[in-house]
């Protein structure tokens, strides 16, 4: 049925006026169209769900929706018939602590420290001058650099079933992450001493995003592989 959709549209470029070309090429896009229902599902082992990881999965998509020779349905009773049914259940839903390491640099200088004056006996003058002489000190600073640091995993397996036979047809592990992280630097004792001999980090002390807000991206995350495999199934 698909190559004869294909051959028809070829062929109404030579005949654009057949009059049956419409009904014929609707009937023959519904013969090759795969018809596949989505199946969110607890954990086998766990027996966890996790709505808002679905919807943020499903996020974008309006149902029932056609992809190429697909069409996915998120209900059954909006479907003519089920080819297959995709089964999908996030397998890890993890997130790190708050994770923080730090690096330190000290500096130790010889700096200018103001003036001194001496009296010095001058010949050509045969008198006491007044003589300003820098006078110098050991200063030391260091800079401590902070790197603040999380992630979260999203691990979804997809199974694509047949309808009739409920023999699995293919089964895929998806995987998603998210990282955080943040640099900064802060610094104590004298200044003078680290210019050229110390590095600093530009950035500024951050919260730690949340929890439930990584872990949405890690779903994000994955959200594009899901949907690749959906389309696949169209093959079966």
């Amino acid at each position: 049925a698909r190559q004869a959709y294909d051959e028809l549209i070829k062929s109404l470029s030579y005949v654009p006026g057949y009059k049956d070309a419409e009904q014929l090429s609707e009937e023959m896009r519904e013969l090759g169209t795969t018809h596949l229902l989505l199946n969110p599902i607890a954990h086998p082992r766990w027996d966890t769900f996790h709505p808002w990881a679905v919807d943020n999965l499903l996020l974008g998509h309006d149902f029932p929706e056609r992809l190429g020779w697909l069409i996915v349905y998120l209900e059954s009773g909006t479907a003519p018939k089920i080819d297959c049914e995709a089964d999908f259940y996030f397998s890890t839903l993890s997130v790190s602590s708050n994770r923080e390491s730090r690096s330190t640099c000290t500096s130790t200088k010889e700096v200018e420290d103001g003036y001194i004056i001496k009296q010095v006996w001058s010949e050509k003058d045969s008198a006491y001058v007044e003589v300003k002489e820098i006078k110098y000190t050991t200063v030391s600073g260091t800079v401590t650099t902070i790197q603040q640091e999380k992630d979260a995993e999203a691990g979804l397996r997809l199974t694509v079933i047949d309808a009739k036979t409920y023999e699995p047809l293919g089964t895929d592990y998806l995987w998603g992450d998210a990282d955080w992280s943040n640099e900064y630097s802060e610094q104590s004792g004298d200044s003078r001493a680290l210019p050229g001999s110390c590095s600093t980090a530009t950035g500024m002390c951050s919260m730690y995003p949340s929890d439930g807000s990584l872990l949405s991206e890690a779903v994000s995350d994955l959200r594009w592989s899901f949907w690749r495999k959906l389309q696949e199934a169209e093959n079966y």
